[in-house]
């Protein structure tokens, strides 16, 4: 069952992500992950939620979202993440 990421991200520093963002999707691409929303517009609903920039990416498996974060691949772009920006996510199934 797929699975998706939902990250609010807010960038402290514009250079490190522009780096990050060229390390991420070949990493993304080997886990069968894709982006499903990658920063567009927020248009706020009925309640304000104080949204930076919103990130869906799909994983096929819990499974496989859990190897790519706990992978080598991932540790220097994770790294970079803390340094580039402030994220608060989680993730959900599928239905």
């Amino acid at each position: 069952m797929s699975v998706y990421i939902i990250a609010d991200i807010k960038v402290k520093d514009q250079n490190a992500y522009d780096e990050l963002q060229k390390l991420v999707p070949p990493i993304m691409k080997k886990y069968g992950a894709r982006y499903l929303v990658h920063g567009g517009e927020i248009i706020e609903g009925e309640e304000e939620w104080g949204l930076s920039r919103i990130h869906l990416i799909e994983f096929p498996s819990e499974a496989k979202a859990r190897e790519y974060f706990a992978s080598d691949d991932w540790a220097p772009a994770g790294a970079l993440r803390r340094i580039a920006t402030e994220t608060r996510s989680f993730m959900v199934e599928g239905v």
